[in-house]
């Protein structure tokens, strides 16, 4: 493949081999299973020929097998338990990006695993070709990029290559990038939209930012050194600027622009100013846990501070408040509420604690493990849904009182799971 196809070959299809090879793969899958999952597919082989009557590449090759498998026998094997990187060379893809360095044909890297190949082009542009009618970068503070599609197609030597226009922030200006990747490029498009207004309410934003530095949740982050801290309220502005002019619904034009601007401008201050308040009083709550936690703790309650670092590290990640969907930033009270009841209990109930900590752990190391360092947004629906789920049962659990935005028990999670 040429490099500015890369990260459009999905490792999902190629899971699948070629359709003479699927077989002796299915085989040698579950053969590589440790002794006491594999007995449960005896004989081998009538559990592949099943497979091969139900399964068809229009969907990831483990989870299908995952799913069929636990229908033929109940049993339900993990994803991380598949031995894929195991098998013989025959049986995985190989994959060779090539590009035309002074017109010759010159092998970038190769592989039998598509993230290695990645990981060794780190480093390497994978920008795609610009047209020539975008060739000069397109940059500003203006509308200056005219009707942008929502994908362009271009031929590299015979393979059609699809891309993503989307108007990226880098900061003092937006800068028309291409994007290989569908999400990634949606996401970028919605903040590189919500910068270019901010240049068009530059002074409402100005005395907004003035207003919000003097709030006590936005002062006590400043004690924080991390990105997060940071960059919370540049954050806070952008994500109060993609709600208010609804960027979930992009723009694409300048046209479009303008009528979104104009609609919705009017009432931007005084619905930012309350948001802003409610944010501040979030930091300032949060902060308040940090600090508990970074006070000296008794031995015996070692469990539950490991797990409410670990909680609060995953509900504020640096980039929260453009990545926390909207309507689960407006649970974020309910859910440190949730912390505050289990420490004031904490004293009372050390074992019944420990206890849960452990259960939780199990849960969230799945998530992580699963989730393999994708941020949020870019975590398939069913995923994120579990890590709801899982700190909604965290307020089950611990403060039933203040109630579940979801029917949520560990029967519900684990059902959900099966859906990852």
């Amino acid at each position: 493949m040429p490099l500015a196809a890369l990260n459009q070959v999905s490792e999902a299809r190629l899971d699948w081999l070629v359709p003479g090879l699927l077989r002796e793969k299915l085989e040698a899958l579950i053969r590589a299973l440790p002794k006491a999952r594999r007995r449960h597919f005896v004989p081998v082989p009538d559990y592949v020929s099943a497979l091969m009557e139900t399964l068809a590449p229009d969907e990831p090759l483990l989870p299908a097998m995952t799913r069929e498998l636990q229908r033929m026998s109940g049993l339900r094997i993990e994803l991380e338990e598949w031995q894929a990187a195991t098998l013989p060379d025959h049986l995985r893809m190989f994959i060779q990006v090539v590009d035309r360095v002074d017109g010759k044909r010159k092998v970038l890297a190769q592989g039998r695993s598509l993230d290695d190949v990645k990981d060794r082009l780190a480093g390497v542009t994978r920008d795609l070709p610009k047209p020539p009618e975008a060739a000069p970068a397109l940059r500003g503070q203006e509308w200056l990029f005219g009707e942008l599609p929502e994908t362009e197609d271009q031929d590299l030597g015979g393979m059609t290559v699809r891309r993503f226009p989307a108007l990226v922030d880098i900061g003092s200006e937006v800068e028309l990038q291409y994007r290989d990747d569908e999400v990634e490029g949606a996401w970028a498009h919605r903040w590189g939209t919500a910068r270019l207004l901010s240049f068009k309410l530059s002074v409402q934003l100005r005395d907004l930012r003035k207003q919000a530095s003097q709030m006590a949740g936005f002062q006590k982050l400043k004690t924080e050194k991390g990105a997060m801290a940071r960059n919370a309220l540049d954050h806070a502005l952008l994500r109060l600027l993609a709600e208010h002019f609804r960027l979930d619904e992009p723009v694409r034009n300048e046209a479009a622009f303008r009528d979104r601007l104009n609609a919705h401008r009017g009432d931007f201050v005084p619905w930012a100013q309350q948001q802003l308040a409610t944010l501040g009083k979030l930091f300032a709550h949060y902060r308040q846990l940090m600090g508990t936690l970074e006070k000296n703790f008794p031995l015996a309650w070692a469990h539950a501070h490991r797990d409410l670092k670990q909680q609060l590290g995953q509900l504020f990640p640096d980039d929260v408040l453009l990545q926390v969907p909207w309507a689960w930033l407006q649970e974020y009270p309910r859910l440190l509420g949730a912390i505050d009841h289990r420490l004031d209990k904490l004293g009372g109930q050390i074992g019944k604690d420990r206890t849960l900590s452990a259960e939780l752990e199990a849960y969230s190391k799945q998530h992580e493990t699963r989730a393999a360092g994708a941020p949020l947004w870019k975590q398939p629906e069913p995923l994120q849904q579990f890590f709801w789920m899982l700190q909604e049962y965290r307020v089950s659990l611990f403060a039933q009182q203040l109630g579940t935005k979801l029917s949520v028990s560990a029967k519900r999670l684990n059902k959900q799971w099966e859906q990852c």
